[in-house]
């Protein structure tokens, strides 16, 4: 990774500001993330929603578990588009390695534990570091960060909870029942483990609407750190200067 192939205009923010600029990466490129992210997320919803015969809640359960490997396609997304590089559906699958047995064991377990996997997860997959040298790079990037990337990464899980609880309860606001029945119809859903179903179904879509922004958010706060430590902005400005 190397500044001078970066297509963004890089500056000091604070590491929540960056939020703001991971939002605008997912607007920016909905449309790659399109074509390359949601196959790689429909097959992990429809593999999650496999699981309802097991118990209701299974399905997010399963999809909670591979969140970290659904991460990598939108990582892929970001990055190749940051230094303005082409996307295609086929690079998630060939480039990033989604199939192999490494990425999908390591997802489900180290980095599934990872309370700011957001915001490491380029060290692994971007900057190809292993063993000591991971561990080493990790420190120094979460050195007196790790409070504000533990808490982007807790304020998007409790975002995710708010829209599939509001996805939810628009089978509430849209039945045009009066409030007897309505009582009557949330005792039959209860009664029959409706209401479990369509909060994991909920779940699922709320998950895969917000994958992109969690994970642009953590990948621009990376950048945001990379700028600190190592003045990229500044290269920026000198090539710039020197190249007119």
């Amino acid at each position: 990774m190397w500044a001078d192939r970066l297509a963004l205009g890089l500056r000091p923010r604070l590491m929540l500001e960056s939020v703001d600029l991971g939002a605008r990466m997912v607007q920016q490129h909905a449309a790659t993330l399109a074509r390359a992210y949601l196959p790689a997320a429909a097959l992990l919803a429809m593999v999650a929603a496999s699981t309802w015969w097991w118990d209701p809640l299974a399905p997010m359960l399963v999809f909670f578990l591979f969140k970290p490997w659904l991460d990598r396609a939108a990582l892929l997304v970001f990055a190749r588009t940051a230094f303005g590089q082409p996307v295609a559906a086929r690079d998630v699958w060939h480039a990033d390695g989604l199939l192999t047995w490494r990425g999908i064991a390591r997802a489900v377990t180290l980095v599934r534990l990872s309370p700011w996997r957001a915001y490491t997860q380029p060290v692994d997959q971007l900057e190809g570091l292993r063993g000591a040298a991971a561990r080493q790079r990790r420190r120094l990037l979460l050195r007196g960060k790790r409070g504000v990337a533990y808490l982007q990464q807790a304020m998007f899980w409790l975002i995710e909870m708010l829209l599939a609880t509001a996805i939810t309860s628009l089978l509430y606001w849209l039945t045009p029942f009066d409030a007897s029945t309505s009582n009557r119809w949330w005792s039959f859903l209860l009664d029959n483990e409706l209401l479990a179903h369509l909060f994991a179904a909920s779940q699922l879509i709320a998950a895969v609407f917000l994958e992109p922004f969690f994970v642009a958010a953590g990948f621009s706060m990376y950048l945001n750190r990379r700028v600190e430590l190592e003045a990229w902005d500044v290269e920026q400005e000198l090539r710039r200067a020197f190249a007119l």
